[in-house]
């Protein structure tokens, strides 16, 4: 279990470092397309952050990064669950 801040650290931006994104309170290792988490890439906001509520909602908002779900609609938790 990694706390909002240790997952920080794996946000891409330290090369000698993996890359995790959390979904639904698992962690998952991106590091083999590390290039879409970088800074400046297209999923980098994901990166190193919980990308639930964000996935849901189909949004790169880093704002929408957590893991707060329990007002999604069936229709948004189906995207997340996919």
């Amino acid at each position: 279990m990694f706390t909002p801040e240790e997952l920080a650290k794996y946000n891409g931006v330290d090369k000698t470092q993996p890359v995790y994104i959390a979904i639904k309170k698992t962690v998952f290792d991106v590091s083999a397309r590390r290039g879409m988490y970088e800074p400046g890439a297209s999923y980098h906001a994901l990166a190193g952050r919980d990308a639930s509520r964000a996935l849901g909602v189909n949004s790169l908002d880093e704002n929408d990064c957590t893991p707060v779900i329990d007002d999604l609609t069936p229709a948004q938790m189906s995207k997340l669950d996919g």
